[in-house]
C-alpha cells in the first residue's frame, strides 16, 4: 500500500496503484473503496462513496451518498441546474445508471438500477424500481416492488412484487404482496391486500380494492376494468371485464365475471347472474335493476324486496309458502297502523285482518266521496215496484224475488225473527248488499203502507155509508 495518508487538499491511500481511500479538504467529499469516486473533481462537493467503484464516473455531483458495490456508478452533473445530487444509494449497483436524477433514495440489491433522470423516488428492497428511468415521485418498498416501472410517476408500491409489471403507470397505490402485480398501464388504482387487483391488466383506471384478493380477477385470464370498488375478502375475485361495479363484504360479488354498474352488499352475496349489469343486491333481500345514472339524474329502474327480478317500481314478494306480512307500519305498542299480507289483504289499525277480509279497519272510516262495488253489477231494488205493478216496462226482476203478503210477513217474522232475505252471519255485514236489502225493504214497506192506507180508506167509506 502506497500513497499519502490524509495529507494535502486531496489525500489518498492507494493499493496496487488504485486509490482506496480519498478525502478532500476542498470539496468535502469522502471516497472509500477501490476506484470509489475516482473521477470526482473540486466541483463535486459533500459526497460520500463507500465501496468498489461507488460513484465511479461522478465528477461534479453534490451531496450524493453511494454505499456498496458500484452504487451511483454513473452519477453526473452538467450545467447550473442539471445535476445529479442529493441521492442516497445503499446496496450493490443501487442507482447504477443514475445520471441527472436527484433526491432519490435507493436501498437494497440493484434498486433503481436503470434510473437516469428520475427524481424524488424511494426504492427499498431487492430490485425495487429497478427499471425506472425517468419516473419521479414513486415509492417502492419490497422485493421487486414497482420493478417494471419506467416513466410512471407518483406511484406507491409496498410489498413483495407489489405493482411489479407497471411500466408507464401513474397515481397507483399497491400495498400487499402481489397487489397490482399484472397492471401494465392502468393508473389511479388503489389496491390494499395480498393479490388485490392482482390480475388487473391494461387500460384499467380508477379502481379501488381493499382486502385479500379483492378485485383480483380470474386467475386464467388477466382483465380490464375501470372505476370499480371492491371491499372485503375475495370481493369480486373472479371479475374479468366490466366497470363501475361496487361490492362490499366477504366474497361479495365473487361470482361476477363480466357485469358492469352493479352494487352488491353483504356476506357472500352475488348478483343475480355472473353477467348482470346495473343491478343492486343487498343481503339477497333487497334488489333493484336499471341503475347507472350519474350525478343527480334519477334512475328509472325497479326495486324488489324478496324478489331478484322486480318488474314494478316497488315490488314485494313473500319468501315462502304460507301467510306473512309484506308491508307494515307499526307503533311502539305493537299496533299495526297499516299492513299488507301475502294474500293481498290490507289492515288499518289492526294486526289481524287476515282471515277472510281483503280490507279491515279497526276504527271509523270517513269518506268524502262515494263507495262503489266492482265486479257484479249492482241491482236496483226498484224491481219491487216493477213486480208489484205488473212490470209494464219489462224491467229486470230477480227470478227468486217474491214479496210476501202482510199475513205471510207476520208469520215469517214470528218464526225467523228477522225480515225476509235479511240475515247476518258471523258478525259481518256486506255494506253494498245491506244497502240493497234496506232499499228493497223500504220499497216493500212503502207498498205495505199503501195497502194499509187503502184498507183504512175502505173501512172509512163503509162506516160513512153505514155498510
Amino acid at each position: 500500500m502506497t500513497g499519502n495518508i490524509l495529507q494535502g487538499a486531496n489525500s489518498a491511500i492507494y493499493q496496487n496503484d488504485l486509490p482506496v481511500f480519498v478525502a478532500s479538504s476542498t470539496n468535502y467529499s469522502l471516497s472509500v473503496g477501490t476506484e470509489a469516486g475516482k473521477n470526482l473533481n473540486n466541483a463535486g462537493t459533500n459526497n460520500i462513496f463507500l465501496g468498489y467503484q461507488a460513484g465511479y464516473t461522478a465528477t461534479s455531483t453534490k451531496d450524493d451518498i453511494g454505499i456498496g458495490y458500484q452504487a451511483l456508478y454513473n452519477a453526473k452533473r452538467t450545467g447550473t441546474w442539471d445535476f445529479s445530487g442529493y441521492n442516497v444509494a445503499i446496496g450493490t449497483s443501487a442507482l447504477f445508471n443514475n445520471t441527472l436524477g436527484f433526491d432519490n433514495v435507493a436501498i437494497g440489491y440493484t434498486p433503481m438500477y436503470e434510473n437516469t433522470t428520475g427524481y424524488y423516488n424511494v426504492a427499498i428492497g431487492r430490485q425495487a424500481l429497478e427499471k425506472n428511468t425517468t419516473g419521479d415521485s414513486n415509492i417502492s418498498i419490497g422485493y421487486y416492488a414497482g420493478w417494471a416501472n419506467t416513466t410512471g410517476v407518483r406511484n406507491i408500491s409496498i410489498g413483495y412484487q407489489a405493482g411489479y409489471y407497471g411500466e408507464k403507470v401513474s397515481g397507483n397505490v399497491a400495498v400487499g404482496s402481489d397487489s397490482l402485480i399484472y397492471n401494465v398501464n392502468g393508473s389511479w388504482n388503489t389496491a390494499v391486500g395480498e393479490m388485490a387487483l392482482g390480475y388487473l391488466w391494461t387500460q384499467s383506471f380508477a379502481n379501488t380494492a381493499l382486502g385479500y384478493q379483492a378485485g383480483r380477477g380470474h386467475s386464467s385470464a388477466v382483465y380490464s376494468n375501470a372505476s370499480s370498488t371492491w371491499v372485503g375478502y375475495q370481493a369480486g375475485v373472479n371479475i374479468r371485464t366490466g366497470s363501475k361495479n361496487m361490492a362490499l363484504g366477504y366474497k361479495a360479488g365473487d361470482a361476477l365475471t363480466t357485469g358492469s354498474g352493479n352494487i352488491i352488499i353483504g356476506y357472500d352475496i352475488d348478483a343475480p347472474a355472473s353477467t348482470s349489469d346495473n343491478v343492486l343486491s343487498i343481503g339477497n333481500m333487497i334488489f333493484a335493476n336499471g341503475l347507472g345514472n350519474t350525478g343527480t339524474t334519477v334512475a328509472t329502474g325497479t326495486v324488489g324486496i324478496g324478489i331478484a327480478a322486480p318488474t314494478a317500481r316497488l315490488q314485494v314478494s313473500r319468501s315462502a309458502e304460507g301467510l306473512e306480512k309484506l308491508f307494515q307500519v307499526g307503533t311502539s305498542t305493537s299496533l299495526d297502523l297499516f299492513s299488507v299480507n301475502s294474500k293481498g289483504t290490507v289492515g288499518v289499525a289492526t294486526s289481524t285482518p287476515w282471515q277472510d277480509m281483503e280490507f279491515a279497519v279497526a276504527g271509523d272510516i270517513l269518506l268524502t266521496g262515494s263507495l262503489y262495488k266492482s265486479g257484479t253489477e249492482y241491482t236496483n231494488p226498484d224491481y219491487v215496484f216493477a213486480k208489484y205493478f205488473g212490470n209494464p216496462n219489462n224491467d229486470y226482476i230477480p227470478a227468486d224475488y217474491r214479496m210476501l203478503s202482510l199475513d205471510e210477513l207476520r208469520l215469517y217474522i214470528e218464526e225467523n225473527h228477522h225480515l225476509p232475505g235479511v240475515e247476518i252471519q258471523d258478525d259481518k255485514i256486506d255494506i253494498i248488499e245491506a244497502n240493497r236489502l234496506n232499499l228493497e225493504k223500504i220499497e216493500e214497506m212503502s207498498l205495505y203502507i199503501l195497502e194499509l192506507e187503502e184498507r183504512i180508506e175502505n173501512l172509512e167509506n163503509r162506516l160513512n155509508t153505514g155498510q
